[in-house]
């Protein structure tokens, strides 16, 4: 299956199943959606001033996007490692 936009993927099951149903929610917000970010368009079109970079909407982007890189080390960390409980 041949996915042609950025909406199709973030809507496909696989996608939504890997990160989570927030997670892509909130990237779609950013990207697509006219009202709220809609960053994509924006700047792969050139309508984005370069006072913008430093908006809420690019800064929220990076967050997220680091998030999704420590998903991965985050369940191992679960996984592999026990929290120590505090000592009163």
């Amino acid at each position: 299956m041949l996915l042609r936009s950025i909406k199709a993927l973030l809507g496909h099951q696989a996608i939504i199943d890997t990160l989570g149903s927030d997670i892509t929610s909130n990237l779609q917000v950013i990207l697509l959606d006219k009202m709220y970010g809609d960053f994509r368009n924006q700047l792969s079109h050139g309508y984005m001033p370069a006072s913008n970079y430093w908006g809420t909407a690019p800064k929220y982007l990076w967050w997220l996007a680091l998030h999704i890189l420590m998903l991965p080390l985050a369940r191992h960390w679960k996984e592999n490692y026990k929290v120590e409980e505090a000592v009163e």
